[in-house]
């Protein structure tokens, strides 16, 4: 594809994923009286196809990302300002810890937009969380925004690290 129309695509695609966003978020504020419970469980963001954990390596936290096949994050920081990172946050007893997570750079799988390139993270990307030695009591918040290969973005999503 032509780097023109390749831009021109993904700028579209960015475009919808604002879109689709902002109904999913008109949804949320004025529900459908006639729609159940279990059917709005169904709606889709990113933590259907994202999940993650954490360890203890040597004295310091891990968070593992663990993508489906065909999806991407974005990586932090982002490449571009309309573009949702990877962020970590580490919680204790509700009380936000002074923990510096550090995020790696992100791969390029070739994707560029206006001559700068998309870094991202894939499945198995692992960050690192120094000077968090226990996970006792720790509550690990990832927010994602997961994104097809293929150009389609979901809503962006907080999921829990799970422990191992």
């Amino acid at each position: 594809m032509k780097p023109k129309l390749r831009r021109m695509a993904v700028v579209s695609l960015i475009a919808l994923t604002v879109l689709i966003g902002a109904a999913l978020l008109f949804h949320a504020a004025h529900p459908d009286p006639g729609l159940t419970p279990a059917a709005a469980g169904d709606l889709v963001d990113s933590s259907a196809k994202v999940r993650a954990s954490a360890a203890i390596n040597g004295h310091n936290a891990v968070v593992t990302l663990h993508i489906d096949r065909g999806w991407h994050v974005y990586a932090n920081p982002p490449s571009a300002p309309y573009l949702i990172p990877v962020t970590v946050v580490a919680q204790r007893s509700g009380r936000t810890l002074a923990i510096q997570p550090l995020y790696p750079p992100g791969q390029d799988i070739g994707l560029h937009i206006n001559g700068k390139t998309i870094r991202v993270y894939e499945n198995g990307t692992r960050i690192a969380l120094p000077g968090l030695s226990r996970l006792r009591d720790v509550r690990l918040q990832v927010q994602i925004q997961a994104c097809a290969d293929k150009g389609l973005c979901l809503p962006p999503a907080t999921i829990v690290a799970t422990t191992q």
